[in-house]
């Protein structure tokens, strides 16, 4: 899944910098919902 990817990528950057963690999380959390809710929704046309 490449939101997962994605996400893995962001809490690792999140780490390195704690400003913004807060903010990385989020838009990591935000992407792993959209992959969830795309590939549920592949998986129900396909």
């Amino acid at each position: 899944m490449p939101g997962l990817i994605v996400c893995i990528i962001a809490l690792t950057k999140a780490r390195r910098g704690r400003a913004g963690v807060r903010k990385t999380f989020g838009i990591g959390l935000a992407l792993l919902l959209i992959g969830i809710i795309l590939a549920t929704w592949l998986f129900q046309n396909a």
